[in-house]
């Protein structure tokens, strides 16, 4: 009886160990995030993901109606995209706090998140327009202008 009372302390013990592990990494996994990206700036990335997500489905959609075969290849390159809007919005950060600029208007990192916003909103609209709903023309375009949206490759 005392042996099973025992057998459950240790467990509860064991349990607090993996818990305070994961707490410590969790910790040093918020250092690593708060040194590369704004934290003011939180809202803004997760609404970025959360705009990559609807592009992806919206493309998805877009496909099917068309009778488009979906490839893994195209699906993957949202799971990188994600990443990569990660490295240029950390970059922009990074560079922000190593030049010191404090009395600009905006940002770098703020210009970058928008350029990045913008674009993703872009390539919502015309997957939209692939469904075969009305889309804002003209807004599509202003937008294209802006962001200098052209269909050449850099090389």
């Amino acid at each position: 009886m005392l042996d099973n009372y025992f057998e459950y302390i240790v467990n509860i013990f064991i349990s607090f160990k993996n818990c305070f592990d994961i707490k410590i990494v969790c910790s040093y996994l918020m250092i690593v995030f708060s040194f590369l990206f704004n934290l003011d700036a939180v809202d803004a990335l997760a609404g970025l993901t959360i705009i990559i997500l609807f592009d992806f489905i919206t493309a998805i959609w877009a496909n099917k109606k068309c009778g488009v075969q979906i490839e893994s290849k195209k699906a993957i390159r949202s799971a990188f995209k994600v990443l990569v809007y990660g490295i240029l919005i950390s970059s922009s950060h990074l560079t922000d706090k190593a030049l010191g600029i404090t009395d600009w208007k905006i940002s770098l990192e703020f210009a970058m998140t928008s350029f990045l916003f913008i674009s993703e909103l872009i390539s919502i609209i015309e997957n939209v327009g692939l469904m075969g709903y009305m889309i804002p023309k003209k807004m599509l375009n202003s937008l294209k202008n802006y962001t200098g949206s052209c269909d050449c490759k850099l090389k």
